[in-house]
């Protein structure tokens, strides 16, 4: 710069001008660089956020497909998807399993069946003879 040039004052404000206008620059950059970084991340998470919703949708469908082999296999069919699991073979019913089971009774259905038995005896017992 021609140093003379610093008397005429509309110089000093245009140099001015450029100064500030330099310092905005630099502040703009730096801003920019901010928000570039942030649109990295922000990047970053979306594609991890999206894996993440992909992971979850392959575990819901073998999760899915491993329900549907289990029931079908309850009912004596073969797994419909292999690549799901399975059950056991040890696990599914045989024709033993498949007895009913006795169920208990209730204090209710024993009272009611002694009651049931009292009467039925009392009536024989009291019964007209023909």
């Amino acid at each position: 710069m021609l140093w003379f040039l610093r008397f005429f004052p509309l110089f000093r404000h245009l140099h001015d001008e450029v100064e500030i206008l330099r310092s905005n620059n630099e502040r703009l950059v730096q801003e920019n660089l901010r928000l570039q970084d942030r649109l990295d991340a922000a990047q970053d998470d979306r594609k991890q956020l999206f894996d993440m919703v992909r992971q979850a949708i392959d575990n819901e469908r073998v999760g899915y497909q491993t329900q549907i082999n289990f029931h079908a296999q309850r009912h004596g069919d073969p797994p419909i998807y292999p690549a799901a699991q399975s059950l056991p073979e040890t696990s599914l019913p045989t024709e033993e399993s498949l007895r009913p089971i006795a169920r208990r009774l209730l204090p209710s259905e024993m009272m009611a069946n002694a009651n049931k038995k009292f009467v039925n005896e009392f009536l024989a017992a009291h019964a007209p003879k023909a």
